[in-house]
């Protein structure tokens, strides 16, 4: 791809932590995609050690991120948080980290600055009535979709269950239910933790 001015653009890589091989297989099918649309992307996997800094310092170019990853009553709401608010915005570089929008999507006082954003962000909590509500969340989709400051690639569960029984025995079943069939260290799976046998 070239730029305005018909500069060819620099190669973009994809910041991901090396060895979640989901998350890989992910990023080599975006990276697969891009390239088919002309954009000289790359695989850009990392040690954790390394990516886990450069998500709230800005370091990279793209990065494979699951934005508001815990189960919350507060989804959607969270979700566009995490990528569009600019309550805390810093510029990259030096100290400046951000915990939300680490794209530094929507910056105050730039040209591009769009105030209606935050206005969402900030009103949806506050709503209670329905169809006030479903107005707004539609309003700020929709500038989701038309700025795309983050590009969904899958649906992700937020929660899975599945396990081995080759060391560790006495997982929750449906006919030995002790347990929510969750991460066993999420909430009430924990009890999970306290009641595997080993059978040694």
């Amino acid at each position: 791809m070239t730029d305005a001015n018909g500069e060819k653009l620099p190669t973009l890589f994809i910041k991901s932590p090396a060895g979640w091989s989901d998350w890989e297989a992910m990023v080599a099918l975006a990276v697969k995609g891009m390239r088919a649309a002309g954009i000289d992307a790359r695989e850009g996997f990392v040690d954790a050690g390394l990516y886990w800094p450069a998500l709230p310092s800005g370091d990279f170019d793209m990065i494979m991120h699951k934005p508001a990853a815990s189960v919350t009553p507060s989804l959607p709401w969270s979700r566009f948080e995490a990528v569009m608010s600019s309550r805390n915005w810093a510029p990259v570089g030096g100290d400046n980290k951000m915990n939300e929008n680490q794209g530094r999507y929507n910056q105050p006082g730039s040209p591009e600055f769009n105030p209606k954003v935050d206005s969402l962000l900030y009103a949806i909590p506050l709503l209670t009535d329905a169809e006030e509500l479903a107005k707004a969340y539609h309003e700020l989709n929709i500038i989701f979709m038309e700025d795309q400051p983050a590009i969904p690639l899958c649906y992700l569960p937020e929660q899975f269950y599945e396990f081995s029984t080759k060391v560790w025995k006495n997982w929750p079943t449906s006919e030995n239910p002790y347990a929510p069939p969750q991460l066993p260290w999420v909430g009430a799976a924990t009890k999970i933790l306290w009641q595997l046998d080993s059978g040694k």
